[in-house]
Order: C-alpha cells, then structure tokens, then sequence
C-alpha cells in the first residue's frame, strides 16, 4: 500500500541519519567519548527513537559493515547455482561493492573501520559478527548440494579462507592514504590469486574415496 511505503521509507531514512550522525560524531570525537544524548540531539530525534533502530551503542558504530553483510547475503544467494562457491562469492562482493561505489548504501570507509580496530570493544564485537556472517555465507554455498554445514566442514572452510582474503585485503586498503573503494576489490582478487588455484581443485567423498565433482569443487 503507498501509506504503508511511504512509512517503509521514512522509517529507512530516519535509521540511515541516525547512523550517519553517530558515525560523524565517532569519528570526531571519538566512540567511547560519544553518548547516545549527543547523537540523538545531532540528529534531532529522541533516544528512544535511536535505540528502536540500534539497541546497543556498538550497533550504531557496526551499522554500515552490518548492511554491507547482509548485502553480501544477498547478492551471493542471488548467484547461478552451477557456479563455484569462489567464484560466486568474488562476484557477490563485487555487486556489494558497486552498490557502496554508486551510493546505494554509505558509511564503509577506512576512517571508520581504523576507528573500530583501534577500540577494543568494538573490534571484538566485530569479531563476533563476522564469525556469524561466515556461518550465514556457508549455509548459503551449503544449500545447493544438500549439504549440513554441521557435519560437512567443507563450505565453513572455503568461506574461512575468502574471508581471511577479505581481512588481509581490508587492513592493507586501511593503511593506505587517499584509497578508494575500488581498490578493495583489487586488494582482494590478488589475495585470493595468491593462494593458488588448486586451493579447493579435488575433493573426494567420505565413502569409497570417489571424487566428488559438484558446485564445490574448484573455481574452474
């Protein structure tokens, strides 16, 4: 209904100044010296209004790397089934990435995410969630072959090894000065190059050592 979408939208604007304003005000100040007060006074709402979007503090500061997760999500659900996991998570990362280039989703910078590594309870936080999001990426690339990410080690592996790619790739592209996002994705492709293409190349069954060839074999 258009009531019920204008709401929808209202409500997302209001969500995105607010994480905006923290994030402003973060960076400015500093995290543990921001309060809730100040960031419900800069963006001109109420402090229930902030905890209804973000119940705790460090949502606000995690709110863009949270959307940008779930973006991922997204976008490698969205992939053709035949394709490699590899493969289809390097082109999921590359639509996240082009929607953080073109603006559809803001708030991912280097500023931001050396302010998390250098404020302990946020970076642990992060921590947490991303070990979370690699289990949401596994069930994903899981999915397709019927297989139980609880007794097949195989996917949280190959999503482990893409994600410490991303993390080796994200610390080099935050200890550059004048970067772009685009250069992300670089940093990223040459840390999975790097790791050499018969990485995930043969796998074989538990049973009868035959070889599997399936969606998780290699990136051919």
């Amino acid at each position: 209904m258009p009531g019920q979408n204008l709401r929808t939208r209202k409500m997302q604007r209001t969500r995105e100044d607010v994480a905006r304003t923290a994030a402003r005000l973060f960076l400015a100040q500093g995290y543990e010296r921001t309060t809730v007060d100040q960031i419900a006074d800069a963006a001109e709402v109420s402090q229930r209004t902030v905890f209804r979007y973000f119940p705790a503090k460090e949502d606000l500061a995690l709110a863009p790397l949270a959307a940008s997760g779930d973006a991922l999500v997204r976008a490698l659900r969205s992939r053709p089934e035949e394709e490699s996991p590899m493969n289809a998570m390097r082109a999921a990362f590359g639509t996240v990435l082009s929607t953080l280039q073109e603006g559809g989703a803001s708030g991912v910078d280097a500023p931001l995410l050396r302010l998390i590594d250098r404020t302990p309870s946020l970076s642990a936080e992060l921590l947490r969630r991303a070990a979370g999001l690699e289990t949401r990426l596994a069930e994903v690339i899981a999915e397709p072959e019927g297989i139980h990410t609880g007794s097949d080690v195989r996917p949280q592996l190959m999503v482990a090894v893409f994600a410490a790619a991303g993390s080796v790739a994200m610390r080099d592209w935050c200890g550059k000065e004048n970067t772009t996002l685009s250069h992300i994705g670089t940093l990223l492709e040459s840390a999975l190059d790097h790791m050499g293409p018969g990485l995930f190349g043969e796998w074989r069954s538990g049973s009868g050592g035959d070889t599997v060839t399936s969606r998780l074999d290699g990136d051919g």
